[in-house]
C-alpha cells in the first residue's frame, strides 16, 4: 500500500529553525547493532592491519542489497531520521564498466564517508543490463543492488538502459525512477552523486517544511532569501538552478506527482535530466492550487566547492553537511578532493559495517 504524507510549509521566507532531536550517537548505535562476532572482527582488523581471519559462512552477515525484494531491502537498509517518526534511505546510482573501473574508488569514497557519519547501509544501485557494475563495486566489499525490472512496481515502463541523451550513462536518469519507488514505500530519501563528500548524517538536524530540498548550482556566495532564485547560475535554464547531484525529498502526494511528471518527461525527451528537472520545478512553482513545495539548501550547509571557497574567503559562516564537485570536471575532481583531504577510498571486503545480520 502506498504511504502518502502531507506536509505544510513553515516560515515560507527565510531559513527555518526546527526542534532538534538528535540521532543516537554513531558509536552507541554501531555497538548496539553489531554482534559480538562483529566486534571481535573489528578488534582483529585493528591489530592485524587488514589480515582477515577465517570466518564461517554463518558469521558473515548478508548485505541488505541481497534481499529478494526491494521492499525487504529497504526495511533492512533504512535509517532513522531526526524526527524519529520517519525512516529514510540514502542512495546513489552508478554505471561502471571495464573501461571505467577506476571510478569504483569514487563509490568507495562516498560509501565510506557516509558510514563514518553514521549511515550503516548506504545503497548503491548498479545500472546496467549485465550486472557488471555491481560485480566491480562488490569487489571492494561494498553492498550493491543490480538493476532488476521487478523492483519497479510504481514507475511503470522504464527508459532503456542505453544512454538517453547520447552523453551520459543511464544511471543519471534512473535515480529518479528509484526515487519514485522508494517514496511509494513511504521512505524519506537522500540522493547524492558519488562525488559528494558528507560531513554529517544526511538526516541529522535536517528537518524542513517543504516537500523537497536540493543543492543549488548558483555560483555566488550568498543565499537568496526566497530559497529559489539564482543570482549567478552557471547553466542556461536559470532559477532555481538546482543540482540533481544532491537532494532530499519526503514521500508526499505532491512530491510523488512531481516525480511522475518528470519521469514522463524523461521517457519522451532527450533533454539533460538536470535541465529537465529544473524546468519541471519551474512549472511546479507556477501551478495554482496544490503544488510541490521546494526550497534550496542554504549554502552554509550544502555547497559546491567553489562556493565553499568563496564563503571561507569572505568569512561567512559555514556549518557543512555536504560538499559537491559542481563545475569541476575530469581529473580536476580527484585533485580537488585530495588537496582538501576529502579523498579516503578503501577496500571494504572485510564485512563489518557494510553488512547486516
Amino acid at each position: 500500500m502506498m504511504m502518502i504524507h502531507t506536509r505544510m510549509a513553515k516560515n515560507p521566507v527565510g531559513l527555518k529553525h526546527h526542534r532538534k532531536t538528535k540521532l543516537m550517537p554513531r558509536t552507541s548505535r554501531l555497538i548496539s547493532t553489531l554482534s559480538l562476532a562483529s566486534l571481535w572482527q573489528i578488534s582483529c582488523r585493528l591489530f592485524l592491519y587488514g589480515q582477515s581471519p577465517t570466518l564461517t559462512e554463518n558469521a558473515v552477515p548478508k548485505c541488505p542489497t541481497e534481499a529478494e525484494t526491494l521492499k525487504e531491502m529497504l526495511k533492512l537498509a533504512s535509517v532513522p531520521t531526526s524526527n524519529n517518526q520517519q525512516e529514510g534511505i540514502v542512495f546513489t546510482t552508478v554505471t561502471i564498466g571495464e573501461k571505467t573501473r577506476d571510478h569504483v574508488e569514487w563509490v568507495s569514497n562516498w560509501y565510506g564517508q557516509l558510514q563514518n557519519v553514521g549511515v550503516a547501509h548506504p545503497i548503491v544501485f548498479g545500472i546496467d543490463d549485465t550486472g557488471e557494475t555491481c560485480e566491480i563495486v562488490r569487489s571492494l566489499g561494498i553492498c550493491c543492488r543490480n538493476f532488476v525490472p521487478d523492483d519497479f512496481l510504481v514507475a511503470g515502463e522504464l527508459i532503456p538502459m542505453a544512454t538517453r541523451d547520447g552523453m551520459r550513462p543511464a544511471s543519471v536518469d534512473m535515480k529518479f525512477f528509484y526515487a519514485l519507488e522508494l517514496l511509494s514505500h513511504g521512505y524519506r530519501i537522500s540522493f547524492s552523486d558519488d562525488d559528494v563528500f558528507w560531513f554529517k548524517h544526511p538526516f541529522l538536524d535536517n528537518e524542513f517544511g517543504e516537500d523537497m530540498r536540493g543543492l543549488t548550482d548558483d555560483m555566488s556566495a550568498e543565499d537568496q532569501h526566497d530559497g529559489w532564485s539564482s543570482k549567478k547560475c552557471g547553466l542556461q535554464y536559470g532559477s532555481p538552478c538546482m543540482s540533481t547531484g544532491l537532494w532530499d525529498i519526503y514521500p508526499t502526494k505532491a512530491s510523488i506527482e512531481f516525480l511522475q511528471g518528470l519521469l514522463d518527461g524523461l521517457r519522451t525527451t532527450k533533454i539533460w535530466e538536470q535541465e529537465l528537472a529544473n524546468k519541471f520545478l519551474q512549472k511546479e512553482r507556477q501551478k495554482i492550487g496544490q503544488k510541490m513545495l521546494f526550497w534550496l539548501f542554504p549554502k552554509s550547509t550544502h555547497a559546491n566547492v567553489g562556493v565553499l571557497d568563496q564563503r571561507i574567503a569572505n568569512g561567512q559562516p559555514m556549518n557543512l553537511s555536504a560538499v559537491h564537485l559542481g563545475y569541476v570536471h575530469g581529473k580536476a575532481k580527484l585533485e580537488e578532493y585530495k588537496k582538501r583531504g576529502f579523498w579516503h577510498p578503501k577496500n571494504f571486503s572485510f564485512p563489518i559495517m557494510n553488512s547486516i545480520e
